[in-house]
């Protein structure tokens, strides 16, 4: 059967040590490993999403926080479809960094591109940075959308790419489609391969 196929190119971002590269592992393998190195890779190729006769792959880009790879993010944001900023809520720096990222897709993705603000580790205790301060952050931004979840638990992780896929899709998918005009067979694959 012809199924019409939906490539979405799809960034994680933010400060190191927030744990995307935990967030993409748990949603790509269902695994969760304390012992993370720091990464920069992709695309990690999550096939996971099936809608009205639509595949909807997510091509996964983890980037590294570190200042020193600044200079990559014109190449990686470039043609991204969905950005997520991601900070740890006992990390007040990557809290205070959400805007610098938030900056940086604007300059350098596409208006359209689908941001979402993602605080994880909601399973620590005692966090800094409250449900409050978060969303008047993402209220200065206008309409981001901010969203919790545990890539140690997996508490959420799937509910943000749903909701950043429906996002994307119910705004710009059909335009997409009339301008790609791309069909392959289903298959149904989910790899996954952190660098």
């Amino acid at each position: 059967m012809e199924v019409k196929t939906l490539r979405l190119k799809t960034i994680l971002t933010g400060n190191f040590n927030v744990g995307k590269t935990s967030i993409i592992k748990r949603l790509c393998c269902n695994a969760f490993d304390k012992d993370m190195k720091p990464t920069i890779g992709g695309p990690d190729t999550s096939d996971v999403y099936t809608s009205n006769g639509t595949k909807i792959e997510l091509v996964l880009w983890d980037t590294a926080g570190q200042e020193k790879y600044n200079c990559l993010f014109p190449l990686l944001y470039k043609n991204s479809s969905i950005v997520i900023i991601v900070y740890d809520p006992n990390d007040s720096q990557s809290f205070e960094n959400v805007t610098y990222w938030v900056d940086s897709v604007h300059q350098y993705c596409d208006k359209n591109t689908v941001i979402v603000v993602v605080c994880n580790k909601i399973d620590l205790e005692n966090q800094l940075i409250t449900k409050e301060m978060a969303t008047l952050l993402c209220k200065q931004y206008g309409d981001i959308p901010l969203m919790f979840c545990s890539a140690l638990s997996s508490d959420g992780v799937k509910e943000v790419f749903d909701f950043a896929v429906n996002k994307f899709y119910n705004t710009k998918g059909d335009k997409m489609f009339a301008q790609t005009n791309n069909t392959t067979k289903h298959h149904s694959n989910v790899s996954c391969g952190i660098f």
